[in-house]
Formats: C-alpha cells, sequence, structure tokens
C-alpha cells in the first residue's frame, strides 16, 4: 500500500485545496480581465473545458507549438512534468514514460494518437514503441497528455497514458501562414499553410513543409555530421458539411525523412587503455569508479558484480579462477571528445543513417443529432524505414592483455522495417437527462515485416584461436538477412455511462478486447554463426536439402475486460475533486529482440496494472489562478524485462521474462497564475516512487528458459547477487521528481505590436540505466528562453536554448561493449549515452495572410 504519510498528506492537500475554494473571498472586478484562457480539449471524445475532466492532463497550445517550435515527443516532454521520452540503440526503439511506468521491453506503455487513431507499434528486434511514435510533429492545432490507465477512451495501447496529437483542421475561411526557423545550427525549416472554402459546403487545407539541418557534433574517425538530418512532407485535408448534421473530414500526410547518425558515446565499464586492465583471466577494472575483484567466487550485493565459482563458457580451459563482470555504475558522463564512430569500411565515410517514408490517410465521418453523436473513424498507415549505424558505437583496436581468448567484435546495424496499419473505429455518444453515454467498437490490424541484416566481424587487434573463430565473420558485408513478421489483429467493444446527480458525477466504463499476434521468421544463416547465431542450412555441397529449413512460427492470443470507475463532486462551480480506479492490460508475445528468427518458443506473459488515483481541479479569483493536483498509486504485475540467457552455443541471447510486482506510488500538481496584465507563471510537478516488491529472477526462471537456456551470470551481475534479484530497486529509466516551469511577459503598445518574452525550463532527477541501480543518468536543469515581436499579421521570435548550455547526458541506456570479450563469452557492459543539444540559438518568423 501507499506510505501512510505520503497518502495521508496527500489526501489532505486535495481536501484543503477545494474546501478553501469554497471560502475563497470575493475578488476585484478587473480580476475578470485576467482570467485564464480557457483551455478546450476532446481527451473525452467531445469539446470540454480541460478544468471540467476529472482526470490528470496536460495541453500543448497553438501557441506554444509556435513559438517553441514543438516538433516531437521530445519537445513535448519538456512541457510535460509527468512525461519522459527517450530513444534507444536505433530511431524506431522509442520510449515514452508517463508517471514512472517505464517499459524496455514489449509494447510501448503509451498509447500515441493522430487525431484519435492509434498507431502506436512495437519494434520486433529492439525495445520500445516502434518507428511510428517517433516521427516529427506537422500541422499541429494541439497535443494531449492523458495520464493513467486509459483504455476506454483510447483503445488498445493506453495501458498508463496516452498523447494524442490533434492537426488543424480546413476552414471556410481563406487564410494561411508562412513559419520560418533558423539556428546556428544550420537548421533551416519552412513551413507554408493554407486553408479555405472551394465551395459553400466544401473546404481544404494544405500544408507543405521541410527541414534540414547540419547537427551539434562531428565524427572525428570521418569528419561528418552527426545529429543532422532532412525531410520534406506535406498533407491535404478536405471537410465536407453538406448540413448541420453531416460533416466529413479526409486526411492525407507523407513524410519522407532521412537522419544521420545520433551523437552517441560508448562507454566501456573497463577501460582498456589502462595497465593492469585485466588479470589473470580476471577482470581488474581500468576505470577508478569500478570495485577491483580478486580472489575466488564471491556474491556481495554491495558490489557492481558477481565473481561465479564456475567460470564463462570455455573459460576454464584456459584459467583456473572465476570470470568477473564489472558492471557501469554510478554517473554517467561524456563529451564530445568521447565519440568515436567507425566509418563504414567500404566508403570510409559514416554509415547512413536513417531513412524513414511515411504515408497517413483517414477518414472520419460524423453525424450529430441534437442529443447524441454517430461517428465512424478510419485510419490506414504505411511506414518504411531502414536503419544503417555502428551498432558498436566505437572504433577502438582490441588489446591482447590475456593471451587468451582477447577478442571482440566490430558491427554494422543493418535492419529495414515495413509497417501497415489499418484502424476502424464506430463511435455513438450521447446523453438523455441526467445520464450521458459512451460506445465504440474498434477493429485494429498491424503487419510488420523486419529484415535484419546486421553484420558483425572480428575486430583488429583481436586473438581468437579455434575452434572459437567459428563466431566471426569476414566483412565483406554480402547482406544475409534474418526475416521477421508479426500480424496483429485487434478486436474491442467499450462503453462508458454517467450519471449526473446534481454536484455528484458517477461514471462506470470498460472495454473488451481480443487480441491475436501471430509471428513467422526464418533463422537460416548461411555463415553458420554470424550476428544472429541462426541455423546453418547450406548443405548444397554435400548435395543435401532440408525443407524449410530455419523456418518458424508462433502464435499468442489474449482477451480481458479492463473497467474503470470514477466520482466526481463539483464543490463550487471553480472546484471539483475526483476518485478514479482504473485497470491497465497489455499482451504477452515471443520473444524477437534476440534477433535470431527463431520463433518457434520463447513466449512471455501479459502484464497488468491497477491504479487509484485522486485529484483536485480548482480555479480562483475568477479563473486568475488555477490549481489542479493528484495522488496516484499503481499496482504493476508481470511487467515484461529483459534479461540475457545462455542457450548452451556460447552465444548470450537476449530474453525477455516477466517480473513479479512493482509498485508506483505519487503525486502531482500544476499551478498556474496570471499575475498582472503583463506577467504569467506556470509550475508543474510530480513526484512518482517506482519500485520492484517482487523480482527474483531465480524465481522467475525456476521453471526453465525457452529451449534449455539457463540464466546467464551477466544478469547477477547486473543485480550483485547470486539469485539475481532485484527487489526493492528503482525501475529503470523511471525519475522520482521531474517539474516544469515558466514566467511569461506580455505587454501590448500603441502602435499595436505586442512585445513577448518568456523563460520556461524543466527539471528531472536522476533516473537508473539497469534494473540493479548500478549506473544512472544525472539530474539536471534545462532551460530556454524566447522573446519577440507581433501583431495581427506576422510574429519574430529570438530564441535560445539550453540557455546555460547544460551538458549532462539526458538519454542512454545498459548496453554491451561488443568490441571487448574479456571474457570468452560473457557480455561485457556499456552504456550508450547520447550527447544532449547544446546551447542553441535561433530565430523564428510567421506571417499570417
Amino acid at each position: 500500500m501507499f506510505k501512510r504519510s505520503k497518502l495521508w498528506s496527500a489526501v489532505q492537500c486535495s481536501t484543503l485545496l477545494a474546501a478553501a475554494a469554497v471560502q475563497a473571498p470575493v475578488v476585484a472586478a478587473n480580476d475578470i480581465n485576467l482570467a485564464i484562457e480557457e483551455i478546450i480539449v476532446t481527451a473525452r471524445k467531445t469539446e470540454e473545458n480541460l478544468q471540467s475532466i476529472p482526470m490528470a492532463l496536460d495541453a500543448v497550445t497553438s501557441v506554444q507549438i509556435q513559438e517553441k517550435g514543438i516538433n516531437s515527443v521530445a519537445d513535448v516532454a519538456q512541457l510535460s512534468a509527468g512525461l519522459v521520452f527517450d530513444v534507444g540503440l536505433t530511431p524506431n526503439d522509442t520510449r515514452p514514460v508517463i508517471r514512472g511506468l517505464s517499459s524496455t521491453r514489449g509494447r510501448s506503455n503509451v498509447a500515441t494518437l493522430i487525431d484519435d487513431i492509434d498507431i502506436t507499434s512495437e519494434a520486433l528486434t529492439t525495445g520500445g514503441g516502434g518507428i511510428t511514435a517517433n516521427l516529427r510533429l506537422m500541422d499541429l492545432e494541439r497535443v494531449e497528455v492523458v495520464k493513467g490507465p486509459q483504455s476506454v477512451l483510447y483503445g488498445r495501447s493506453a495501458f498508463t497514458g496516452a498523447i494524442n496529437y490533434v492537426t488543424k483542421k480546413p476552414e471556410q475561411e481563406f487564410s494561411g501562414a508562412v513559419d520560418v526557423n533558423i539556428d546556428e545550427h544550420g537548421t533551416q525549416e519552412l513551413k507554408l499553410s493554407v486553408t479555405g472554402g472551394i465551395t459553400e459546403t466544401l473546404a481544404g487545407r494544405v500544408t507543405l513543409s521541410s527541414w534540414e539541418t547540419d547537427g551539434w557534433y562531428e565524427n572525428p574517425n570521418t569528419g561528418g555530421d552527426l545529429g543532422d538530418g532532412e525531410s520534406t512532407g506535406g498533407s491535404f485535408a478536405l471537410q465536407w458539411t453538406p448540413d448541420d448534421i453531416f460533416t466529413g473530414l479526409f486526411t492525407a500526410s507523407y513524410n519522407d525523412e532521412e537522419l544521420g547518425l545520433r551523437p552517441i558515446v560508448n562507454s566501456p565499464a573497463v577501460d582498456i587503455t589502462q595497465p593492469g586492465a585485466f588479470g589473470t583471466g580476471v577482470v581488474n577494472p581500468g576505470n577508478s569508479s569500478l570495485p577491483v575483484f580478486s580472489g575466488n567466487a564471491a556474491a556481495d550485493a554491495g558490489t557492481a558484480a558477481y565473481c561465479d565459482s564456475n567460470p564463462a563458457p570455455y573459460g576454464h580451459l584456459f584459467a583456473p579462477v572465476p570470470t568477473c563482470i564489472p558492471q557501469a555504475t554510478g554517473e554517467v558522463s561524456a563529451k564530445e571528445s568521447d565519440i568515436d564512430l567507425s566509418p563504414d569500411t567500404r566508403t570510409g565515410k559514416d554509415f547512413n543513417g536513417t531513412d524513414i517514408e511515411s504515408t497517413r490517410l483517414s477518414l472520419d465521418l460524423r453525424w450529430e443529432f441534437d442529443e447524441s453523436e454517430f461517428r465512424t473513424i478510419t485510419g490506414y498507415t504505411d511506414n518504411t524505414t531502414k536503419i544503417q549505424n555502428d551498432f558498436d558505437q566505437n572504433n577502438y583496436v582490441q588489446t591482447d592483455w590475456t593471451g587468451f581468448g582477447a577478442f571482440g567484435f566490430s558491427a554494422m546495424g543493418n535492419i529495414e522495417h515495413e509497417v501497415e496499419q489499418i484502424s476502424q473505429e464506430f463511435r455513438f455518444l450521447g446523453s438523455t437527462g441526467d445520464f450521458d453515454y459512451f460506445i465504440s467498437a474498434l477493429y485494429w490490424k498491424e503487419e510488420m515485416d523486419t529484415d535484419e541484416g546486421s553484420k558483425f566481424w572480428e575486430r583488429e587487434g583481436s586473438v581468437v584461436a579455434p575452434p572459437f573463430n567459428v563466431f566471426v565473420t569476414e566483412p565483406d558485408f554480402t547482406i544475409d538477412t534474418v526475416q521477421l513478421n508479426r500480424e496483429t489483429e485487434h478486436k474491442s467493444i467499450a462503453a462508458s455511462g454517467t450519471y449526473n446527480l446534481d454536484d455528484w458525477s458517477f461514471t462506470l466504463e470498460g472495454r473488451y478486447l481480443e487480441e491475436d499476434i501471430d509471428y513467422e521468421g526464418n533463422n537460416y544463416d548461411v555463415g553458420a554463426y554470424t550476428s544472429t547465431g541462426g541455423l546453418f542450412c547450406d548443405f548444397s555441397f554435400m548435395n543435401i536439402a532440408i525443407p524449410d529449413c530455419g523456418n518458424s512460427s508462433n502464435s499468442v492470443s489474449a482477451n480481458e475486460f479492463v473497467p474503470r470507475a470514477t466520482v466526481n463532486y463539483q464543490v463550487t462551480p471553480d472546484a471539483m475533486v475526483y476518485f478514479t480506479y482504473a485497470e491497465g492490460f497489455k499482451p504477452g508475445g515471443i520473444i524477437t529482440t534476440d534477433a535470431n528468427g527463431d520463433v518457434s518458443e520463447g513466449e512471455f506473459k501479459p502484464e497488468s496494472v491497477d491504479s487509484i488515483e485522486i485529484g483536485a481541479k480548482t480555479a480562483w479569483f475568477n479563473n486568475r489562478l488555477v490549481v489542479n493536483g493528484a495522488i496516484f498509486h499503481y499496482d504493476y504485475t508481470d511487467q515484461q524485462v529483459s534479461i540475457t540467457s545462455d542457450d548452451g552455443s556460447g552465444v548470450p541471447q537476449s530474453s525477455i521474462v516477466n517480473a513479479g510486482e512493482s509498485t508506483i506510488e505519487g503525486f502531482e500538481f500544476d499551478v498556474a497564475y496570471q499575475i498582472n496584465e503583463s506577467f504569467s507563471a506556470d509550475f508543474g510537478y510530480v513526484y512518482s516512487d517506482a519500485e520492484y516488491d517482487n523480482y527474483n529472477l531465480a524465481d522467475i526462471t525456476a521453471q526453465g528458459l525457452p529451449g534449455d537456456a539457463v540464466l546467464s551470470d551477466d544478469n547477477l551481475a547486473l543485480a550483485g547477487n547470486a539469485e539475481g534479484d532485484f527487489s526493492g530497486n528503482q525501475m529503470a529509466l523511471s525519475a522520482k521528481r521531474a517539474a516544469t516551469m515558466a514566467l511569461r511577459f506580455e505587454q501590448p503598445l500603441d502602435s499595436g505590436i505586442e512585445v513577448m518574452a518568456e523563460i520556461n525550463g524543466s527539471y528531472q532527477s536522476k533516473r537508473y540505466l539497469d534494473d540493479g541501480n548500478n549506473a544512472y543518468l544525472p539530474s539536471y536543469q534545462l532551460w530556454n528562453i524566447q522573446a519577440g515581436l507581433s501583431n495581427e499579421t506576422w510574429s519574430a521570435i529570438a530564441y535560445v536554448d539550453n540557455v546555460l548550455d547544460d551538458d549532462k547526458i539526458k538519454s542512454g541506456l545498459n548496453n554491451t561493449d561488443y568490441g571487448n570479450f574479456v571474457a570468452f563469452m560473457a557480455l561485457p557492459k556499456a552504456t550508450s549515452l547520447v550527447l544532449p543539444q547544446p546551447r542553441t540559438a535561433g530565430v523564428r518568423f510567421q506571417y499570417n495572410f
């Protein structure tokens, strides 16, 4: 249960907040002129004032989008204290987190929607939400970030919340805008948007966009730009309104994006350049932040590594002492001089990076009657993504310290994804007397095809004697791919009913879902053991043919009912309190993150969450001051987590298991205050304590792993104990504290020009990169400023992002040092750290016509 002191304090705060609103004094008449403008959202599928909705919700307005240049989920996260966004090893490894409920494997915990159409996907060979959740955003009216399980209103993927992007609609009155953005790092962005009536009943909107940037860093090994990119795209919308009842909206958009390599640093746990980095078979880290190990078997929860009495595979043939696996520990850091990305050996230049081509179509038909509305929403998405990068993220030469098995790999990541999604939803909502209702039927289907053609080869300076050199291929770059296919079919029905009784409202809602996921794979491997450790099927030299060698298939199915109940009380016209209980459900699946093409086994279970939320929304002094708050408690069961296993081949494999139980509890509040006619301030704060209650790998794997694999000692090293017990640790990539703040000045001049200036910032506490709580991203503050002039026709804004030039690492993950397999088949550890955007100055112009 919730820690009593925190729960009691939070309940008291919510109660006192509402009670104080009842007793608020009469205010001066001029306060009416200082009222904070209402924000209209559609979080409950109908237009409502944000303050009237009994749920925690952040909204990014059209003004913020234009002034701050919002064009990515990461930008949105700077304005929503409960939202964190990371990108993992590859650009399709996207990881949005709300209120600390992080997801490192399985489908994203946060649904991503565009105009109420779910585009949430799941990468096949990495963790994360898939590339469709990470496109540059175009033509936005607002962004809504909804917190807590929202399966009824937001469909299949809203396990812990949802992000809904609402695009601008066509209008009958002719108008348009030209937006230009230029910054000191070669960014040039141009957007043209035009809308107007075609006939008396038909209106259209066209948006064209072009963007390019040189990035912020250079690769010292090639001289190439890092973080660079370019894109072109556009959207077209038609809205037909023949009468007062029917509205039809058709939208089409296309985006073509080319992104260079990210400025990423591979920071190994062991510095091989230091003398004595390796002992006689025992790793002796040269990194001073790591403990030094020697002697026989030992397990100590206070250390960052585990020494097993049985060495890693084959290690006992050469060394009588055990293999130790050091972990990256403490606060991580990196700088530009640490970048060491390998060139493409075929060209001597950087690898190609990421190419994304995406097309979206939607058809929204709406019939509005006096007391009801019927709506049908159809969506189609087609996405092709090609990723080519330096997968090992370093270029150093291997050094033979031990005389045995000092080897490492260079690796090229080469992956192509093709994704096709179809969505169809029917909605019926209305009211009769004191009763409001909402009914939905949803069909959603996705097919994802992945060609995994990554290439591994022996690093220069490696010493690998037979028989271990069977794991090495020459860098001839003949791309032999492993094929993976996943087809997901979702069907669900949902209903919601609200009974309004005077100042009380009682809402019951639920969604019944069925989901079938089919997998196909081919782990035929022409190189015996290359990048994937697949099956050797080419026996043509012996005149032997093996039908369907390497082909496999598998399926998982799930059905579940997820309820939600809300009681809210309107204390005064300006104060509301609410209580919500909700459940969330995420289906299981088959392990594909090992990327070996074998899907015949490796099933992991679904996960679920039960949540309780108590909140209050209040407005003071004729809406001059708005104060909202909530407390929340989540019970998280069977979380899908990543581990390392050993299938007997000596090649470590990535697996997925279900952690037992976790608890997430915390509170949040946000304040908006119109100080006077010129100054306004905003502040938001979230505290979220996400902790593993029962996560013991010895217990979880007691029934065995797929294919008679065994738990790798890497997991024990990560946990720092002999059972692989992570219980009591903070959830990886979860921040306990986060905040947003802004101070704004606006002043109209006699000439009709308005002057504005704003300073806004965000804060995030440290986040652990691994379940063992060894290495962590540091806490940071990020400050931005904008200042400009505007009138009804134009605006000009100068800005400085990261004005204090904060260089702390803000995104990263625990990874493997592929270039340094000193412990034979034991996975050496590293962290992959993305260098942050440095201080960046620029200007934005908008011309309206």
